[in-house]
């Protein structure tokens, strides 16, 4: 206790016996109003704010130290853990520098990256970004192999150009930079759905159907403005499934941004909670992300490079108010890998497209396992998705649509 306590009252600008004093108390199950009121002798009459501010900030803390406890377990697990990485990991002070630090080592499925590694391209991957004189076509004729799965120099590089996305999406420095750009660039972004914009109901959304502003600076009442909007079916934004966080696409990952602002239902109506926006360290791995699709209570992140898909429960994104520092997911994998989409359908099952790296020809449905239930007529060049209240899916062609519904498929 004295270690946190001496750290939030640093960080608060308050004593540490009365840090320490709200501790005690909330170990002892007090309620922040009962400490407020009641409590004044023993805090130095710390209000509702502060005492909130001590309870947040000391349940942050226990969280990143029980995480820390868990990578540090995992690392030694594995063989892993040496004394240089053992050292940054015990000194991260935060949720996002500590995710960071241990991406490079996180478990993770076969990815491209990782494949032309095993096909020995490792070495042209370093060449490359030491940015040598010497032309990259060049460099890449000396790994062609044609046992390995690497028939010319092209194929040569396009592994190297993998192993190297791979090796700086999980860079931790350029991670903090990047989250500084979102910070000071990223846009919350908005816009009508196609159809909906002449529905009477939809016109308090009518300031929305064109709407983009930073993040950053996007006040409280707008943000959830737009949520509603989005739930109402008037508006599209690209969120996470939980009307919280937004999905932020990096090529070789989904990370979320935490808005700040969300509701909890409470009887007849809501409450509403605000707090400062981040990109939290939360992130779902994806060889060459692109779907990121909610239906039936689930969401399904598609990534295009291997043809699979992670699908996760909304619900669970957030954990005692703040993002959560892992997520549980379900991953599937296709046949063949390709830009396609996969949207939660129930009983586990999941409407996909059905295509490969050059061409998409229709849909499908596929259980838990990818195996095929059922199978669309032909639908050529099939490329968008729009999702219907009454259960309804379509699905865009060259030719027209194709219309899923009742289990049966439907072309038009």
């Amino acid at each position: 206790m004295q270690n946190y306590a001496s750290i939030i009252a640093q960080e608060l600008n308050i004593r540490p016996q009365q840090t320490e004093a709200v501790i005690r108390l909330l170990d002892e199950d007090a309620t922040v109003p009962f400490i407020a009121r009641y409590r004044k002798e023993a805090t130095g009459s710390l209000d509702e704010v502060a005492v909130t501010a001590i309870r947040d900030r000391l349940a942050a803390l226990k969280e990143l130290d029980k995480r820390r406890e868990a990578i540090l377990a995992s690392l030694e697990e594995r063989g892993l853990l040496t004394p240089e990485l053992r050292a940054k990991v015990e000194a991260a002070d935060a949720l996002t520098v500590l995710e960071d630090i241990y991406l490079p080592y996180r478990p993770k499925r076969r990815t491209r990256a990782s494949m032309a590694k095993e096909r020995g391209l490792e070495p042209l991957a370093d060449q490359l970004a030491r940015q040598d004189r010497t032309l990259p076509e060049a460099m890449a004729a000396a790994y062609v192999d044609a046992e390995k799965g690497v028939p010319d120099a092209e194929a040569a590089l396009a592994g190297a150009r993998d192993i190297l996305a791979e090796r700086f999406a999980e860079d931790q420095p350029a991670r903090e930079r990047l989250r500084k750009l979102f910070g000071r660039e990223g846009l919350m972004r908005s816009k009508a759905v196609s159809g909906k914009e002449e529905v009477p109901d939809a016109a308090k959304y009518r300031d929305y159907f064109a709407w983009d502003e930073p993040a950053a600076q996007a006040p409280s009442h707008r943000i959830l403005a737009m949520f509603r909007g989005e739930e109402e079916g008037f508006l599209r934004l690209s969120d996470a499934g939980d009307n919280r966080h937004l999905v932020v696409a990096d090529g070789n990952s989904y990370t979320f941004l935490d808005t700040g602002v969300w509701s909890v239902a409470h009887g007849d109506h809501s409450h509403y909670y605000t707090t400062a926006p981040s990109l939290s360290s939360l992130s779902l791995a994806a060889d060459h992300t692109g779907h990121v699709i909610k239906d039936n209570g689930k969401v399904a992140a598609f990534a295009d490079g291997t043809g699979s898909f992670a699908v996760y429960d909304p619900a669970k994104l957030t954990h005692d108010k703040r993002t959560a520092s892992s997520l549980e997911t379900t991953p599937d994998t296709l046949p063949k890998p390709h830009h396609g989409f996969a949207i939660p359908l129930p009983n586990a099952q999941y409407l996909v497209a059905v295509g490969d790296s050059k061409t998409r020809t229709g849909a499908a449905v596929v259980d838990a396992q990818g195996k095929t239930v059922t199978e669309s007529p032909a639908c050529p060049g099939v490329h968008g998705e729009a999702i219907a209240k009454d259960g309804a899916f379509t699905i865009g062609c060259t030719d027209g649509a194709l219309v899923y519904k009742d289990g049966k498929f439907t072309n038009y």
